[in-house]
């Protein structure tokens, strides 16, 4: 009998602290996603801050640049820098093996996805038709990057928050682009996938950050010239 009592009390205090564990997850993330809601929004404003950088023949910066306002604005203007990527590959990174990149770009509320095709044509995609490209899940939020393979073609896959193509904080600080745009994460990370091992071992670390942090503004004129 004692013996009966025991394993059920083991077994009552393993249940308990498996309701404790669930409990605090449950808790933990409820916790954060209130907190990200409600008390931590992120800053937003609907004009530029940060002045244009400019001179007799040019001008750099969010305020010299007419911003998309919708999704399908957005991917009017990524499809034509999808195609100018694509075209201009070698000069961009050389001995690139892997051309004819594709993008889809997907809108991180209502799941509306486009295809843009290397030479700038894009397309809605059903659910059916995204799922067939085996695109990787993520957290859907906006920012989001990961390569993607299927029926044929291959490229990277982005989110996009409408929200966030009104607000200045998120895309003002590429001054040399003016404009919110992922095609930063889409040109600079098919580098990393695709052409980054061809270039050979860096030997002296990450040389544009880790030793340069002080040098900001060797690191914007940088920036502008990208």
């Amino acid at each position: 009998m004692a013996k009966v009592k025991g394993k059920h009390r083991v077994r009552r205090f393993f249940k308990l602290f498996f309701i404790v564990i669930i409990g605090l997850v449950v808790l933990l993330y409820a916790t954060v996603f209130i907190g990200h809601k409600f008390l931590f929004k992120s800053h937003t404003t609907n004009h530029p801050t940060i002045e244009t950088v400019s001179s007799s023949n040019y001008r750099f910066g969010a305020a010299a640049r007419t911003q998309p306002k919708t999704m399908l604005g957005y991917v009017k203007v990524v499809s034509s820098q999808v195609k100018n990527y694509n075209e201009h590959l070698n000069n961009y990174w050389p001995n690139n093996p892997q051309k004819n990149q594709y993008l889809i770009a997907q809108d991180v509320k209502t799941k509306t996805a486009y295809l843009v095709n290397p030479s700038g044509e894009y397309k809605k995609l059903t659910s059916k038709q995204f799922d067939s490209y085996n695109v990787p899940s993520t957290m859907q939020v906006t920012g989001e990057w990961n390569p993607f393979s299927g029926n044929g073609i291959e490229g990277a896959y982005i989110t996009v928050s409408p929200q966030a193509l009104s607000n200045y904080y998120v895309y003002q600080r590429y001054e040399h682009l003016g404009t919110y745009d992922q095609f930063l994460s889409y040109s600079h990370e098919l580098f990393h996938t695709i052409t980054q091992k061809n270039w050979g071992d860096n030997k002296y670390g990450n040389l544009n950050r880790d030793e340069r942090l002080s040098d900001s503004t060797g690191r914007r004129s940088r920036m502008l010239l990208m």
